[in-house]
């Protein structure tokens, strides 16, 4: 194979390979989901303001991500980044364990993309505050490191 032929198909398995976190110049770049990020800001909005749910009543939310930071987020290697939530009583954050939903494509920095997240609502009624960030696995809760998430106001009844 030529010097020519080796470069265009190590570029195409860049483009191809979900993994990796590639640049223009084909080279994979530190972070992403192969080690910890370092970079963990995050955009979320939704066109839902409020929920109102059952008790254990699963709900899809609609989910605009916005990446501001330098690496590529994707759902896939060592320290995949998935989209998740936590539920708030008042101040009190319940230990309720979200739901995960995975990237279904790779967000590049400046890039957003839209997703439809898994939520289960808690067993008991009440008011509840929902806040869906994105967390990578074994790392952080985006919106622990960032202070950044999307809140939203539910009613369990």
């Amino acid at each position: 194979m030529t010097v020519h032929r080796l470069l265009k198909f190590g570029l195409v398995l860049c483009l191809v390979a979900s993994s990796l976190s590639c640049g223009g110049d084909g080279m994979s770049r530190p972070g992403g989901v192969e080690q910890p990020l370092t970079s963990f800001g995050q955009v979320l909005t939704s066109t839902s303001t409020r929920l109102s749910l059952h008790p254990k009543e699963e709900k899809k939310l609609p989910v605009r991500i916005q990446n501001p930071g330098p690496e590529t987020w994707m759902s896939a290697g060592h320290y995949p980044v998935t989209i998740s939530y936590k539920w708030y009583r008042g101040v009190q954050m319940l230990p309720i364990e979200g739901e995960r939903t995975v990237l279904i494509t790779p967000i590049r920095p400046n890039q957003s993309a839209e997703a439809t997240v898994r939520v289960v609502a808690p067993e008991q009624t009440g008011n509840y505050s929902l806040r869906v960030t994105l967390v990578q696995e074994g790392v952080a809760w985006f919106m622990l490191k960032s202070n950044t998430f999307l809140e939203l106001p539910v009613k369990v009844e």
